[in-house]
């Protein structure tokens, strides 16, 4: 029988017996789309193990957008390991997928962006 109490405690603390989900390499998927969507608020740093990093990310909205943009370039690089230094699990089955999500979510934005400025100029 597995014991939920000690499971949760383990996840929270990051302590536990090497079977617990810290010992693990991060999944690439979870970290880029962290990073994608919610990387103003430094969600991909947490995720990583990066908790100084990402409370620093999260005051400065990820730098202002840069800081946010470079981590979803780094991820999607392979540069950017886990606080352990671990590389990311899943990155050669999912970097081109990744990159072509990422390059169609990017020109969506700035072409909204281009219109909606060209409209109220208008």
């Amino acid at each position: 029988m597995v014991n939920v109490t000690q499971d949760v405690a383990t996840l929270v603390d990051g302590e536990g017996d090497g079977d617990s989900q810290s010992s693990h390499a991060k999944i690439f998927v979870v970290g880029w789309a962290l990073a994608l969507g919610l990387g103003i608020v430094g969600a991909d740093r947490f995720y990583l193990g990066y908790r100084k990093l990402a409370i620093l990310k999260l005051c400065t909205l990820g730098g202002l957008g840069f800081w946010a943009f470079i981590d979803v370039v780094e991820l999607l690089s392979d540069r950017l390991p886990d606080a352990e230094g671990r590389l990311l699990d899943g990155y050669p089955e999912n970097k081109l997928a990744a990159i072509a999500f990422t390059l169609i979510v990017w020109g969506v934005a700035l072409t909204v962006l281009g219109v909606s400025s060209w409209l109220s100029a208008q």
